[in-house]
């Protein structure tokens, strides 16, 4: 059988390849042992040969010890670290979704932001027989602005409550309040 192309070889068959060459196992037993049982049974085994190593097991032949023990592996068996190499690459997934999400709440208020400026901008001012008819029906209709008040508001390019808050139109539409009365003084002592 044919040996596949260099360009066809994994990261981890070619470590798995090189680990075996280098303790002398024969380049036709080591292809065909990656072929036949694949990277991950190599490297199990070679953690098969440092455990025993590092508990003082004498091995006589590490090549055919690991020979040995890649036959007791299934490549397709799930282990402990394919679940965590699972959970690192969902766990990045969630992670670069996460700052998309973020990327995309920022645009948004961006956006949002530079709308908002752009009406202000825009906004067009009111005569003085606009608002005072503005701010009679609010007060007719209970302090509310109807439907149509209000899409006029927005046509000009203003929010209800902004002219509520103006100091320039509130004196329509609160002409009996307290407030009123103390800019009313205030702008009188400004004039003099």
């Amino acid at each position: 059988k044919a040996r596949k192309r260099l360009e066809d070889f994994t990261k981890e068959e070619a470590y798995a390849l090189a680990r075996l060459l280098k303790f002398k196992v024969s380049e036709k037993v080591a292809f065909a042992t990656c072929e036949k049982y694949g990277a991950k049974a190599i490297n199990w085994a070679f953690k098969d040969y440092q455990n025993a190593i590092s508990r003082g097991v004498a091995i006589n032949n590490p090549a055919g010890f690991i020979l040995d023990k890649i036959q007791d592996y299934d490549e397709s068996e799930v282990t402990a670290e394919d679940i965590f190499k699972l959970v690192e690459k969902f766990e990045a997934e969630d992670e670069a979704e996460r700052i998309k999400r973020n990327e995309e709440v920022k645009r948004k208020k961006a956006a949002e932001a530079a709308k908002e400026i752009e009406r202000k901008a825009n906004r067009k001012p009111w005569q003085e027989w606009e608002i005072q008819l503005l701010a009679g029906n609010y007060i007719k209709n209970g302090n509310k602005f109807l439907d149509a008040d209000k899409k006029s508001i927005e046509e000009r390019g203003w929010k209800a409550e902004e002219i509520l808050r103006s100091r320039k139109y509130m004196r329509y539409f609160y002409p009996d309040s307290e407030t009123i009365q103390s800019l009313a003084i205030e702008n009188e002592t400004s004039d003099s």
